[in-house]
């Protein structure tokens, strides 16, 4: 069974392409043992989103806190959160 990182549980949770606000991340990963407790880590993972798979994330801001964020290509993940690579053809002579 495939065991999801804590950036495939964000994303899946973004996947609709909605604005999440802070209190929806706290609330969806309440139960969840590792993201619970690192929910002010929250910009951080958006920043390792966004450099490390691709991702396009736009911040919504209240002055200068940030209140909540948003997927702007979710179709770039799969179902499970996953980046969606594209195979490269390799011809073989």
């Amino acid at each position: 069974m495939h065991k999801a990182n804590s950036f495939n549980k964000i994303i899946f949770f973004m996947k609709d392409g909605q604005m999440k606000t802070i209190e929806e991340f706290k609330e969806y990963f309440k139960d969840d043992p590792k993201l619970s407790k690192t929910m002010y880590r929250l910009s951080a993972y958006m920043w390792s989103l966004k450099n490390d798979l691709g991702a396009i994330v736009k911040s919504y801001k209240n002055g200068r806190a940030v209140v909540g964020y948003q997927l702007i290509n979710p179709q770039h993940f799969n179902e499970l959160g996953k980046p969606i690579r594209k195979n490269k053809n390799v011809s073989v002579s």
